[in-house]
């Protein structure tokens, strides 16, 4: 799950004083944005926009959303499934980055722009990922609706790349091949 703080910078940039959705893993992690809230409350900070927790339903809320952040990682392949446009995020401790990046050579880490062979959704990795390049991300997203949409056709040749049922294993074959053949 982002930071609450990159979550924060989001909410607040796309919709002030609106409700963002955050569909996430039915686990602990409702409780933990819970807990964070209420401890920034008692501190006498803003506890951030409001955020309705959404537990185990990301395909749907991602069929709902104009446009969605999200993790690296299978997410964009349902955003892409769902036809939804995304900003991919990821951070991983500095010295793994290092050593996956000498080991894997691809020129994007989004399953959904190596199933595209292109970056349809940007890619905001380690060092630019940060509050304001999110938000600033965000809302160039909201201001050029020509943008999400050339996006969604690009989707949809993914999508029909992908073909019928089986897609998540035509995926991963297609993501093993490139891994191997790049590298």
């Amino acid at each position: 799950m982002p930071s609450s703080l990159h979550q924060e910078t989001v909410a607040r940039a796309s919709s002030p004083g609106g409700t963002g959705r955050m569909p996430v893993l039915p686990d602990n992690s409702k409780r933990d944005w819970k807990r964070e809230s209420e401890d920034k409350e008692k501190d006498g900070r803003s506890p951030g926009p409001s955020l309705k927790i959404i537990p185990g339903q990301a395909f749907a809320a991602l069929t709902a959303a104009h446009l969605a952040v999200v993790a690296s990682g299978t997410v964009t392949v349902e955003a892409a499934l769902a036809g939804t446009p995304a900003i991919i995020i990821y951070r991983l401790a500095p010295l793994t980055y290092q050593v996956a990046r000498r080991l894997i050579r691809v020129e994007h880490i989004g399953m959904a722009n190596l199933l595209a062979g292109e970056g349809l959704f940007p890619e905001l990795i380690q060092e630019d990922l940060t509050p304001e390049r999110l938000a600033r991300e965000v809302l160039g997203w909201i201001a050029e609706p020509r943008r999400l949409e050339q996006v969604r056709q690009g989707l949809a040749r993914v999508v029909k790349r992908l073909g019928p049922p089986g897609a998540s294993e035509r995926a991963a074959r297609v993501a093993v091949e490139l891994i191997t053949t790049e590298g």
